[in-house]
């Protein structure tokens, strides 16, 4: 390994693995919690960093975005070949579960091929034992030519093994991939060896993991090309790669792997053992039953009214009534209605009056979204944690094959009720460009969590079965989307496969954690949003133009929705916020302005709007600025027409509630 005896100028330590494996739990225990996380330059993907002391120097600690492979197009692959190759690490530490190393075994094999020291950290140690594993770790580390440790980072086991490891940490042992391949790779990293500018330790190590890539046509492998080496070594490269790919019958990147595949098993045979537990699991079972529609629906019913009692009730209900009742509605705003007595009129009504900072802006993002937001937060990250998510894949998986998705659309649909931006990012997941398309219009008109949390705090002082009624529509209103799309949009669905994480015991205060800093997150992004949009909205109505926009938008918001001239107030904070528009939209509920058929039709027509700005950028990354305008504008329209079509219903009915 590496070493650096003053401990200055060092590169860090890379935590790598897939997820669900611990790797979080295990990076606050290396850096005592002292980390901080933040959006990798120019992508979504968060990494943690934070410091640890190695050989008595302060080392820096990066958790990377857990992956399944560091062979991909996905902005998480992009993260890890980014930080592999730009970092210049000092070691990586791969994280495993212990409970299932030969998916582990492949990951350490593409790691290999990096030539950066590392060290396996086999985690969940103990929920392996208990399953009758045993792994031979002398002989595991001597196959890969690289130090292994076992390690427990949800007790706080095996910290120390690992920083001792770190030192005599070496590279993976890399594989042949046969002569053609070989000759290939030689003379690819030949073309890579001299650039204008010095390569540093761990690119040259690179080299070779690069011309791999380059083989199998990653456009990833190829822009990294260009940008380090020029467009004249990347046509060189490119060329040297397809001439070896003309003497395959087949890609060269299912021969790579199925050769990493053959080694893993091998690997895998002669260091794991398993004694047969006296019975089957409990965890086990509650796989099976989830998975099982006699069993799966019922638990699935019951995992919906855990989210209701806990988000509808106790969020929407009893939190929400704390802040925005007591805390804002009995003290912060009477105190600053006493403090501003003084003060000249505008500031007076800029601060605590109908569109007021206080008043409006503070009260409803405290007050109204951060209670409900905090308790959805903490219950999707149980289900998370669980590993629920993935099996309810398995359930749904025939429902959502008939709107053009597999089981995986519930990953996307899932993370759209949590941030729509993330869930547009893991549309990724699809194999086709059908399935994209479909899933990127589904998850764009799903009511991200703080239009969620604003949607519960409106809808409960209604019975719950209003609730139940306003999602069921939405559901069917997405089925009857999806099934057209299917139609309309031309290409093969691809078949459903899933790897399924095993069932674990949650970790409260690891989930509870998670749920504060995603709420803290919203805040500081959102809070600026709610304050410059009521406060344009507050300028608008000084200025007299909100009356000039009523006008304008009468023909749509009066006449074809029957909804009140006020309700342009909350579209225009939707258009800053979609949560906001929400949250105004209470107050005129509760004001008397609108009744419940007219808030229904707003949310309807807000939830089916783009969401925010980021997942719309976000669109425009992945399909385009074409195909991104016309998905915009069916979505505008689609919106005023469900909403229209829904007023009309009801006038029809004469009213539901």
């Amino acid at each position: 390994m590496k070493t650096n005896p003053t401990g200055e100028g060092a590169g860090p330590i890379i935590l790598v693995g897939h997820s669900k494996t611990g790797k979080t739990s295990l990076f606050s225990l290396l850096s005592r919690k002292t980390g901080c996380t933040g959006c990798h330059h120019g992508t979504c993907v968060e990494t943690g960093r934070g410091n640890f002391s190695l050989g008595g120097k302060s080392v820096e600690l990066i958790d990377a975005p857990g992956v399944s492979g560091i062979n991909g197009e996905s902005e998480e692959y992009f993260v890890l070949r980014d930080l592999l190759l730009r970092e210049d690490p000092l070691a990586i530490v791969l994280v495993g579960d212990a409970k299932d190393l030969r998916r582990t075994l492949l990951l350490a094999i593409e790691l290999g091929e990096y030539g950066t020291p590392a060290v396996l950290a086999l985690n969940m140690a103990d929920e392996s034992r208990r399953r009758g594993i045993t792994i031979d770790l002398p002989r595991l580390a001597s196959l890969l030519n690289a130090p292994v440790v076992e390690t427990t980072a949800a007790r706080g086991e095996g910290a120390e093994g690992l920083v001792k490891a770190l030192a005599g940490a070496s590279a993976f042992k890399r594989l042949s991939y046969g002569q053609e391949i070989e000759e290939a790779l030689k003379r690819i990293s030949a073309l890579l060896s001299a650039p204008e500018k010095p390569l540093t330790p761990n690119e040259a190590g690179a080299l070779r993991a690069i011309g791999l890539r380059l083989l199998c046509e990653d456009k990833g492998a190829e822009a990294r090309v260009l940008e380090r080496w020029g467009r004249q070594t990347l046509d060189l490269a490119a060329a040297a790669a397809q001439e070896t790919r003309k003497k395959f019958t087949r890609k060269p990147g299912l021969a790579i792997a199925e050769l990493r595949a053959k080694a893993a098993d091998e690997i895998f045979k002669a260091v794991q053992t398993v004694s047969a537990p006296a019975s089957e699991p409990l965890s086990e079972r509650l796989s099976n039953w989830m998975c099982r529609p006699l069993t799966g629906v019922p638990i699935a019913l019951g995992v919906l009214g855990f989210l209701y009692l806990f988000v509808g009730w106790f969020g929407a209900q009893v939190l929400v009534g704390l802040g925005e009742g007591r805390l804002f509605g009995e003290i912060i705003t009477p105190f600053c209605a006493r403090l501003a007595q003084s003060w000249p009129q505008f500031a007076q009504d800029a601060l605590i009056g109908q569109f007021g900072l206080v008043s409006v802006a503070l009260t409803l993002a405290i007050g109204l979204v951060t209670p409900v937001l905090a308790t959805f937060y903490f219950s999707f990250g149980l289900l998370e944690e669980v590993g629920y998510i993935p099996r309810l894949s398995i359930l749904l998986n025939r429902i959502l094959q008939t709107v053009g998705l597999n089981g995986k659309g519930i990953i996307p649909l899932m993370l759209g009720l949590n941030c729509v931006t993330a869930a547009v990012l893991s549309t990724r997941i699809f194999d086709t460009k059908k399935e994209k398309i479909i899933a990127t219009l589904l998850v764009l008109g799903m009511p991200c969590a703080p239009l969620l949390a604003a949607i519960l705090a409106l809808f409960s002082k209604l019975p719950v079965w209003t609730l139940f009624c306003f999602f069921a529509l939405i559901a069917f209103i997405k089925i009857l989307t999806g099934m057209a799309l299917k139609k309309l949009v031309p290409g093969p669905q691809a078949d459903f496969i899933m790897e399924l994480p095993l069932i674990r015991f949650p970790r409260l205060l690891h989930v509870l954690a998670r749920a504060g800093r995603s709420t803290l997150e919203f805040l500081k992004e959102a809070l600026p949003a709610f304050l410059i949009a009521t406060f344009a909205v507050f300028l608008l109505d000084r200025l007299g133009a909100l009356d000039l926009v009523r006008r304008l938008g009468a023909p749509v918001v009066k006449t074809l929705l029957g909804l009140p001239a006020e309700a342009t107030e909350v579209f225009i904070m939707s258009a800053i916020r979609r949560e906001s528009g929400a949250a105004l939209l209470k107050q005129l509920c509760d004001s008397g302005l609108m009744g419940n058929a007219q808030m229904v039709v707003s949310l309807l027509v807000m939830t089916f709007l783009i969401p925010c700005v980021n997942s719309l950028l976000l669109v425009i990354k992945q399909n385009g600025a074409k195909m991104a305008s016309a998905m915009v504008a069916a979505s505008v329209c689609y919106a005023i027409f469900v909403g229209a079509a829904v007023h009309w219903v009801w006038l029809a009915l004469g009213g539901i509630f």
